[in-house]
């Protein structure tokens, strides 16, 4: 039997937006797979990473998988890459840790961000692949071939407010966090059923009256 799948696209520091798609999506699904990039651009990049630890405790099937911006992140903290992160909107998630910044704003940000969020970050996946489905964050970003046949869903590259839906893939990044017209694309597997909130977390697809 197949397993019913939600796959979450890119995030964007919008916890509102989270919040709001696994709430409407709640009980509905087997495993909730997420493509990454839960951090920058948004207000509330640590809330997120919050939020997801606590689904996880509470038991709720997540499968995330690592962003770009969430490498860069970690690399941030354990590398001391600062410019690097504060290059891709990095600035937005400093001060979701941090409300007053001090000079040496490196060290700050490692005090700050609790060792639970390092350890998610450290604990993201590179992809997902079971019951005919393929996810990565980019379409470029398989780190092992998927098996034939495969119907491939990512994220990364912005579609606009509607995702791209083809005969073998889709794209699910429409714009979450990253302007206030943005929205948090979810789509089922195996069905292709599109969930959309806004960056408040309220449904817009399908449209509810």
């Amino acid at each position: 039997m197949t397993e019913s799948i939600a796959v979450i696209g890119d995030v964007h520091g919008n916890v509102s937006a989270l919040a709001g798609v696994l709430r409407i999506a709640e009980g509905r699904f087997d495993q909730f797979v997420l493509v990454g990039d839960y951090v920058n651009r948004g207000p509330d990049s640590a809330g997120v990473i919050q939020l997801l630890i606590d689904q996880i405790d509470d038991g709720v099937p997540l499968y995330c998988i690592a962003g770009n911006h969430d490498g860069a992140f970690r690399k941030c903290i354990e590398d001391g890459k600062l410019n690097a992160f504060l290059r891709m909107g990095g600035a937005a998630t400093i001060n979701s840790y941090i409300s007053e910044p001090a000079p040496d704003v490196l060290e700050q940000l490692r005090r700050s961000v609790p060792s639970r969020h390092v350890d998610f970050l450290r604990d993201l996946k590179s992809q997902y692949e079971a019951n005919g489905l393929f996810v990565t964050h980019g379409p470029q970003d398989a780190y092992d071939p998927p098996a034939v046949g495969s119907y491939h869903i990512f994220g990364h590259v912005p579609q606009g407010q509607t995702p791209r839906l083809m005969q073998n893939s889709a794209g699910i990044d429409t714009g979450c966090g990253m302007t206030p017209e943005g929205r948090l694309t979810c789509l089922a597997w195996p069905t292709l059923e599109v969930i959309q909130v806004d960056v408040e977390g309220r449904q817009v697809w399908p449209n509810v009256r």
